[in-house]
């Protein structure tokens, strides 16, 4: 499985233009073309074949975000990431057998899937190949979904192993939320996929498919924060320990500064600390224990808008063209 990570290009797009025209060719030699090319039919046959291919093609930018986070980490970790116990603790969590164990899972799952509805026309080889895709895809997205959690794992597993005590430097952290952004966005992707080869043209009109819609939107946004969750604990914990002592030295020095006042004595330099120690409090207040900015928050908020603006547009267009919805 991690062969498809490490894909070359060449092979992706061969692939995708294998997987592509394969349909048309067995169409055209059954002579059910003009079928397959039907409004309705096409969205159905090639859904299976564009879900895998968008697998493959975002299957790397997981092992891309993992290694970031490795590399990024590497300096705070109390263990060397080649020790024994360093790949114990990455055995567990993924290996060759998880993997195919969650690639059957996911064929299993859609072997059930296709015999729940009314079988098609096995004669056609078209067919045929419509039902491996399905096959092949879930078992795929299976694959996709167990690397996408262990890659997760692997980061809250570092994070226990991880000594940080300033919450002023946040930069090591980064790479975690745009690791979280990038499961989320890969996330976004399959349910803009399925909008545009499943769904119908009324989809989000129902309770039904608000619901779905709701519980996919909260699957996202809990994706991009779970990931961040051990970060935010770390310098959250930092935050608060730093923020204890200087709230104890701004006591020390107030109760100086009142002792220097009944004594009579000079209270000038202890009074210039004061605005130092109050400064740093409240920089410190400010803070923040997300490693996320803006931009991140702005490209999560565009993106799950992303699957609604897409129904509206066909809906629209929908309308203009046919008269109704």
């Amino acid at each position: 499985m991690r062969a498809v990570q490490l894909m070359p290009l060449w092979r992706k797009v061969l692939l995708t233009l294998l997987l592509l025209a394969l349909p048309f060719g067995l169409a055209d030699l059954e002579g059910i073309r003009a079928t397959l090319l039907n409004r309705d039919t096409w969205r159905t046959a090639y859904f299976p074949t564009v879900a895998l291919l968008y697998m493959i093609a975002v299957a790397p930018w997981i092992r891309w975000a993992e290694k970031e986070v490795i590399k990024s980490l590497q300096p705070l970790i109390k263990i060397e990431l080649n020790s024994d116990e360093a790949l114990a603790y990455r055995g567990w969590w993924r290996s060759s057998w998880g993997e195919w164990g969650a690639f059957g899972a996911g064929l299993l799952a859609g072997l059930l899937l296709l015999i729940s509805q009314p079988i098609p026309d096995l004669r056609y080889w078209t067919v045929d190949y419509w039902i491996a895709t399905i096959l092949i895809a879930c078992g795929a997205l299976a694959w996709l979904i167990y690397a996408a959690l262990g890659s997760a794992r692997l980061t809250a597993l570092l994070h226990h192993h991880i000594l940080h005590e300033d919450p002023f430097d946040i930069t090591p952290f980064e790479p975690v939320g745009r690791q979280g952004l990038v499961l989320a966005m890969i996330f976004v992707g399959a349910i803009t996929l399925s909008l545009l080869f499943i769904y119908g043209r009324t989809v989000f009109w129902t309770w039904q498919d608000l619901v779905i819609y709701s519980v996919l939107l909260l699957a996202t946004v809990s994706i991009f924060f779970t990931v961040m969750w051990p970060t935010h604990r770390i310098l959250r914990h930092a935050k608060l320990q730093e923020l204890a002592g200087i709230q104890r030295l701004i006591g020390q020095t107030m109760r100086k500064l009142e002792a220097r006042v009944a004594e009579g004595a000079d209270t000038q330099s202890v009074v210039n600390e004061v605005p130092v120690l109050l400064t740093l409090e409240q920089r410190l207040k400010q803070t923040r224990t997300w490693p996320y900015d803006t931009e991140m928050l702005r490209t999560l908020f565009i993106s799950v808008l992303v699957p609604l603006i897409l129904a509206g547009i066909r809906a629209v267009g929908t309308y203009l063209t046919q008269g109704h919805f």
